[in-house]
């Protein structure tokens, strides 16, 4: 479970000397994502990064621009308004406010995490309670203290003299009668405003904030005549943030987003406690800890929580959840200029360290083809296994017709009743009308054996050419006849030509030479070429 300490403080939670007249707006009336992402991610990866509280992966390469509507009550002349709730990943230089009656004056940000130590280290100087339990009646006796050092080895003034904190052995709480100022509990924005006249009006927050991602996968199911599927598609929302987002309408944009990766959100400042104690009574030769267990009780307006002096005040909290709907209402797709906006059908729930996944594709019925592919590298001299290669055309007539964004490709099909995973692939953003070739696992019963016949090379000036020969046999032990397209690898590579071959070759949609070779159903197929290419 989350530390309830862990809370991040945004933007401006100090109480500015200028502040005459103040006003909080507690929390949005409405919020609405419009989530972004940089490139297709992989989901799994992408949910052990959340997982794992990682920080650099699938985090960092998201970004959404968070609309909020606020109800506030702007009093007239200068003031300060105090946004609470805003998201704890902000990036607090992109926020924008619409609806406000006078201007926008200053926009002040401190980011601290409230917790044990930033407690201790604001609260120097300051009188506090210290209740220490007697481990033989169970029984409190608590004594007023004053902080004189902070959380690197919190030091406390008891009756006069000093004490360094928890080095004693026994359990103690420090009891803070208020929370100090410049900390709070939610994640804050405020700015300084000048207004002609009072009056409570709804204004618009827009602002930027990183830890929110998402991704796409689809699942294809063959038909049993082997030549449609239907596919499904389904978008991971992901939450990597501490705050959660209640009823909020969603928009995923698809297309590869350019990232300026110096606009960021700031990292949160964690104060931990750090005791410093003095061992064999004396001040020096070093320090050491405090004994095994001993825990420190912080409380605050009579809510009291429990940490480990040691650990982080964040903790080492993991993903919560992921949830499924299984709504077969399909996003609402349009264009964002050159990119294309999904608009989930109904507002939705996404949770602090969240995951959440939805359907929005949803085609029946799609023709495509079904190939295997080979490819041939002069130096290999062993048995070669050629790749299933399943086609997709990208318009209406085959079922399609309709953008996909990039993400990962799940085929499975019924044999004798079962459902089994044929292979996974992945692939880029694919616009209306733009195919889709997807490249899967090695084909069962298919085989192919590479003989080099003959070689070459040669300098033209300081151009280096290499020429070679090569017979291929391919073996096809199915019940079926097969069609096997053999792609050299020298096709990538400049200056490639074909000097002679035993079939005529064509270039694919990928601008590569190929032979198509059908194999017939327990036969074999010989394929000879000749090709050269600078080295």
């Amino acid at each position: 479970m989350r530390r309830l300490l862990a809370i991040v403080l945004l933007a401006g939670l100090a109480t500015p000397v200028w502040a005459q007249t103040e006003s909080v707006s507690a929390r949005p009336d409405r919020t609405t994502l419009v989530i972004y992402r940089f490139h297709p991610i992989d989901t799994s990866r992408a949910l052990e990064d959340l997982r794992e509280r990682e920080q650099w992966g699938a985090s960092r390469d998201g970004l959404a621009m968070i609309v909020e509507t606020r109800t506030v009550e702007v009093p007239a002349g200068e003031a300060v308004i105090r946004f609470e709730g805003v998201a704890n990943a902000i990036i607090p230089e992109t926020a924008a406010i619409d609806g406000l009656p006078g201007e926008v004056l200053e926009r002040n940000s401190d980011f601290e995490v409230l917790g044990p130590g930033s407690l201790l280290q604001h609260s120097i100087g300051e009188t506090v309670r210290v209740a220490r339990t007697d481990p033989r009646t169970g029984s409190d006796t608590i004594v007023p203290a004053i902080v004189r050092s902070g959380s690197n080895g919190p030091v406390l003034e008891i009756d006069g003299r000093l004490e360094a904190l928890s080095c004693d052995g026994t359990n103690q709480r420090l009891i803070f009668d208020r929370v100090p100022d410049g900390l709070g509990d939610r994640p804050t924005l405020s700015i300084r405003t000048r207004s002609p006249t009072a009056g409570r009006y709804t204004v618009r927050l827009a602002y930027l904030a990183e830890g929110l991602n998402w991704s796409a996968d689809y699942v294809a199911r063959l038909a049993p005549d082997g030549t449609s599927m239907d596919i499904e598609g389904w978008i991971t929302l992901m939450n990597f943030t501490d705050g959660g987002f209640t009823d909020a309408p969603v928009h995923v944009v698809a297309g590869n987003l350019a990232r300026d990766y110096d606009t960021e959100a700031i990292e949160p400042v964690v104060s931990t406690v750090a005791p410093r104690c003095w061992p064999m009574d004396t001040t020096t030769g070093g320090t050491s800890p405090p004994v095994q267990g001993t825990r420190v009780s912080v409380l605050v307006g009579g809510n009291s929580t429990t940490v480990d002096y040691l650990a982080t005040v964040q903790g080492e909290t993991g993903l919560d959840e992921v949830v499924v709907t299984g709504s077969r209402i399909r996003a609402v797709l349009s264009d964002l200029g050159d990119y294309k906006l999904y608009t989930l059908a109904e507002p939705t729930d996404l949770n602090a360290r969240q995951a959440k996944q939805l359907r929005f594709f949803d085609q029946r019925d799609v023709r495509f083809t079904r190939t295997y592919r080979l490819e041939v590298y002069p130096d290999d001299d062993e048995r070669l296994v050629p790749r299933l290669l399943v086609r997709l055309r990208n318009e209406v007539r085959d079922g399609l017709g309709v953008p996909m964004p990039g993400g990962g490709f799940s085929l499975v099909e019924t044999q004798d009743g079962a459902t089994i995973l044929t292979g996974q692939a992945d692939f880029m953003d694919r616009g209306e009308g733009v195919p889709l070739e997807l490249t899967f696992g090695e084909a069962m019963d298919l085989s192919a054996e590479v003989e080099v016949t003959d070689e070459d090379d040669w300098n033209v000036g300081e151009i280096y050419f290499q020429k070679v020969a090569v017979e291929v046999v391919l073996t096809n032990d199915k019940d079926w006849p097969v069609e096997i397209e053999v792609v050299p690898d020298w096709a990538r590579r400049p200056g490639f030509r074909v000097l002679a071959q035993s079939r005529r070759s064509t270039v694919n949609d990928a601008g590569d030479t190929v032979w198509r070779v059908r194999v017939p159903a327990h036969g074999s197929e010989t394929l000879s070429y000749t090709v050269q290419a600078e080295n």
